[in-house]
């Protein structure tokens, strides 16, 4: 996503834009800071994990389109109207819902102790997930506020119309291969117990949702 600043002047379209994201990036902090309760049991962590980071593979292509399909699109449209701009940013809050949601369901389950490091390692990679977008969203208001300051830091200053570059990048986050150990680990633990007709379990889908999302995760995801 591109903001453009004309003589260090934001477009009407890009004042909807910071006049909208204001409440939404507060509201996305308060929902990060509060922590729900533990109290949902989780019957199997590996299927656990793999459902999360499906969604989470999920979530990006929805959050890419919607910042560049969407919020991005809109606001460089000199024909967009404010209702348009607000029903773009109200079009990325429902994707950042949308996290904060699978975020609060990982940290509400209470495992056993023999499965709490596999949800620990997953808790720690939303968190780290969410950090980045917030620190996304944070550099996005700062733009908005300040685009003189935003185009001298990007070394574009001085031009008579100035793009200002703001990407949403999502860094491997440092407990990825971590989890990837563990979940190899679990994968054949479960393999051996299942030789013995001592357990049921989706081997394919799970482990091919577990490499997936892992893969994604180490490969880092631009928008």
């Amino acid at each position: 996503m591109t903001v453009i600043a004309h003589e260090s002047l934001l477009s009407p379209q890009w004042i909807a834009v910071r006049d909208a994201i204001g409440p939404v990036v507060r509201r996305f902090r308060a929902r990060t800071d509060a922590v729900p309760r533990q109290t949902d049991p989780v019957h199997d962590m590996f299927d656990f994990i793999s459902d999360h980071l499906g969604a989470l593979d999920d979530w990006t292509g929805h959050v890419t389109d919607e910042i560049n399909e969407g919020l991005g699109r809109v606001a460089s449209d000199p024909e967009a109207t404010e209702e348009e701009v607000r029903l773009a940013v109200s079009g990325l809050e429902r994707r950042l819902r949308r996290l904060l949601d699978d975020f609060d369901h990982v940290r509400s389950v209470n495992p056993d102790r023999s499965q709490k490091r596999g949800w620990e390692l997953l808790v720690r990679l939303y968190l780290d997930i969410v950090d980045q977008v917030q620190a996304w969203l944070d550099e996005l208001i700062a733009c908005l506020n300040n685009p003189l300051a935003a185009a001298e830091k990007r070394g574009v200053a001085g031009r008579k119309t100035a793009e200002i570059r703001l990407a949403l990048v999502l860094e491997p986050p440092a407990e990825t291969r971590a989890l990837m150990r563990w979940a190899e680990g679990s994968r054949r633990a479960r393999s051996a117990q299942a030789a013995e007709g001592r357990t049921r379990w989706r081997p394919l889908l799970a482990w091919v949702l577990v490499v997936l999302g892992l893969a994604w995760l180490l490969g880092g995801n631009n928008a």
